[in-house]
């Protein structure tokens, strides 16, 4: 009997980072496990901003209100499989830590279930690592693996022992020629981050006024989830009394394409990653997989993507939340500063492709890491059948 296992996140028809990352692995199991996993998908789906035109040969299980972050209906699908004699399985959340810690508690799974972990992180406390319900997750599960190396450090501090790190990769299609955009004096950067309050919008429209303020013809393409959000990209635009030439702002919808945003990606000389802590950044291998370099603030997981000289240090620190995270503060100007110095380096683009490189899906052997590490767990599982 095929052992079951339950991915919990994002639903497969959001237009999130989580979402993404959690349907590719499913693609996976899909694909190449499906004749030792039977594969089940409970996913958080709110009343917006869902994708049209997606579709998974997997049981798709939605709930829409984040209060127990899904445990009840794991619950009820973990006894709809127990009664079809399902004994064994695995419950996979793919968000973050604290989100899972619902699934820790006692009787959250019942004998012969397994608890893994793939969770983001993207901050730490001042002490290096981060406590409360996100650390007795980590410390409760019975797999965990990171997205890249920092996480993995912070992952095997706290659950002591090593903790393998399987970034996740971008698909093949994003690595195709891109020629460089004709020159026309105008300085080209790109942002692409969603309204929300980690990522310091505010930043790419103070880098602007500091780039115009020196004499610069700069253009921003802004890509985003909402006008209102956590900021209102409007209420921007009007402070820093920005044109149309100036500025370009777009919106995810159904219609937004790999295809359309490649090319959006191939128009900017130079991107800037305004997560104040990422735990992997798409935007940044998305960019440089287009020959365009990224930059990013030297912190969390999005700064181990990119080259050194492309990591802007923080001028200091903020403390947010009840879990005390550190997050960085950056001056404008020496964002600009390092704009000005990377869009003259004469190899910045072959750079930043080489950079990219590493996450490719099929050539970086993300994909074969992440089918052994699925199956090495699961044969695990079925092996404990007495």
């Amino acid at each position: 009997m095929k052992i079951p296992l339950i991915i919990v996140g994002d639903a497969p028809t959001q237009p999130t980072g989580l979402a993404r990352i959690a349907r590719d692995l499913a693609e996976i199991i899909s694909s190449t496990l499906a004749d030792q996993i039977e594969l089940h998908y409970v996913g958080y789906q709110p009343a917006k901003g869902s994708w049209a035109g997606w579709s998974g040969d997997y049981p798709l299980w939605t709930f829409s209100t984040l209060e127990g972050w899904g445990r009840p209906l794991v619950a009820r699908v973990i006894e709809v499989l127990r009664a079809q004699g399902h004994t064994r399985g695995v419950v996979w959340p793919i968000w973050d830590a604290d989100r899972a810690y619902e699934l820790t508690a006692d009787g959250a799974l019942p004998p012969g279930w397994e608890l893994w972990l793939y969770p983001a992180v993207d901050a730490v406390d001042p002490t290096g690592s981060f406590w409360g319900p996100a650390r007795a997750a980590v410390r409760r599960a019975d797999r965990v693996v990171a997205y890249g190396a920092w996480a993995a450090g912070i992952l095997a501090g706290i659950r002591r022992h090593p903790v393998e790190a399987i970034p996740h990769g971008l698909h093949d299609a994003w690595y195709t020629p891109a020629p460089a955009p004709p020159p026309d004096g105008v300085l080209r950067i790109g942002c692409v981050a969603t309204n929300q309050a980690r990522k310091d919008l505010p930043l790419v429209f103070r880098t602007l006024q500091v780039l115009q303020d020196r004499g610069r013809q700069a253009h921003v393409w802004l890509h985003s989830n909402e006008l209102l959000g956590a900021y209102s990209l409007n209420g921007l635009v009007t402070t820093h009394r920005l044109t149309p030439q100036q500025i370009t702002i777009t919106l995810s919808s159904a219609h937004t394409t790999d295809a359309w945003l490649r090319e959006m990606y191939r128009q900017c000389d130079i991107t800037l990653g305004v997560g104040r802590g990422e735990g992997f950044g798409y935007p940044a291998i998305e960019s440089m997989s287009q020959w365009v370099p990224h930059l990013h603030v030297n912190y969390a997981g999005g700064a181990e993507l990119i080259p050194e000289e492309w990591r802007i240090e923080p001028a200091g620190w903020t403390i947010e939340g009840p879990y005390t995270l550190r997050r960085p503060l950056v001056p404008a100007g020496r964002v600009a500063d390092r704009i000005e110095a990377v869009a003259i380096q004469p190899d910045r683009r072959e750079r930043a492709y080489a950079a990219a490189m590493k996450y490719h899906w099929t050539i970086g052997h993300l994909y074969s890491r992440w089918h052994a590490w699925i199956k090495a767990g699961i044969e695990q599982v079925g092996g404990q059948r007495g």
